[in-house]
Formats: C-alpha cells, structure tokens, sequence
C-alpha cells in the first residue's frame, strides 16, 4: 500500500499536465483542403475505405448505413450476438 492521502492524490491528479485529444472531425474541418502538401487527415468517416478494408466489411452484417467506423464499431457491438465476428 502507498502511504499517499487522497489529498495528496487529488493534487497531483489536478495539477499534472493533461492531453485533450479532438476528434479528427475538428481536424478536417480545420483544414479541409488536407495538409501544405494537400494530403487530407483521417477521419473516422471512410476509414475503413482509405485503408482498403473494405472487403473484410463485406462479409458481416451491419445495422448501419454509415461509413463511419465509430457507427460500424457501435453496430458491431450491439448485435454480437448474431455476429461471429465481434469478440470480447
């Protein structure tokens, strides 16, 4: 056991240098002609199409009409019962 209070904890928690990560949403809305050598940034929205993974998609079912991988992750998930695919 450590001989830290929560007091202390709490401090260090609080006063420790943090990182906030946006979304790639804000990303692509900031630069939406992509990069100085106009590459674009990933989004979640067609990343599994940029990646070329499409094809593995293919054979599973999914609830959804987005292409965007957070809304494929989420409708993977609600129907792991009927998909041999998903696995916790």
């Amino acid at each position: 056991m450590s001989d830290i209070t929560v007091e202390e904890l709490e401090y260090y928690m609080k006063n420790r240098l943090h990182v906030v990560a946006l979304g790639a949403g804000a990303s692509c809305a900031a630069i939406p002609d992509g990069d100085k050598y106009g590459r674009k940034i990933s989004a979640m929205s067609g990343f599994i199409e940029k990646l070329g993974l499409g094809d593995i998609l293919s054979k599973v079912e999914l609830i959804t009409e987005s292409n965007n991988l957070e809304d494929i992750y989420m409708s993977l998930m609600r129907e792991e019962k009927r998909n041999q695919f998903v696995k916790r």
